[in-house]
């Protein structure tokens, strides 16, 4: 069941983001910088982003448990786009169509708040990620920036 995230959510929402992380990233860039990212730091960061916004957070249910999450809102780096920024499943969740679910649900939102277009940013070599971006009809368009010291690729939709 895919619904609003609420405040009560953000330590659900931290422990799937730091497993995601963990699993997915893992190769990708360096152990210290994945083993710096901790359950406690993404709960406090969690609380604060889910009480202040800006972004709208939605979450896969699943049996009472979260296992997936969504964050968007305006583009970060270019008007009149929206942006996926944060779209994260637990490790046990990937292929079950939670993330797809929340991905769909964020387009319709994103569309209907005005945006023709949307954009993200992917850690270059996240290759899982890219395919699955791809297969929603995401494209790398090009674009790159180094974020936290890391290369991120841009994909967006047509």
């Amino acid at each position: 069941m895919v619904r609003q995230a609420q405040p009560g959510d953000a330590d659900a929402i931290a422990e799937v983001h730091v497993a995601a992380w963990h699993a997915a990233y893992r190769g990708l860039m360096p152990d210290a910088r994945i083993d710096a990212f901790t359950l406690e730091g993404r709960r406090q960061r969690w609380r604060q982003n889910l009480a202040q916004g800006p972004a709208r957070t939605t979450v896969f249910e699943q049996g009472g448990r979260v296992i997936a999450f969504a964050s968007v809102g305006p583009s970060r780096d270019e008007p009149d786009s929206g942006e996926i920024w944060a779209l994260y499943a637990a490790p046990a969740a990937w292929g079950t169509g939670a993330a797809r679910a929340l991905l769909d649900q964020a387009l319709t939102y994103l569309r209907q708040s005005g945006f023709p277009r949307t954009m993200l940013w992917v850690l270059e070599g996240n290759l899982r990620a890219i395919r699955f971006y791809q297969s929603a009809g995401f494209h790398l368009d090009g674009g790159s920036k180094q974020a936290d010291g890391l290369p991120h690729l841009r994909m967006r939709t047509a």
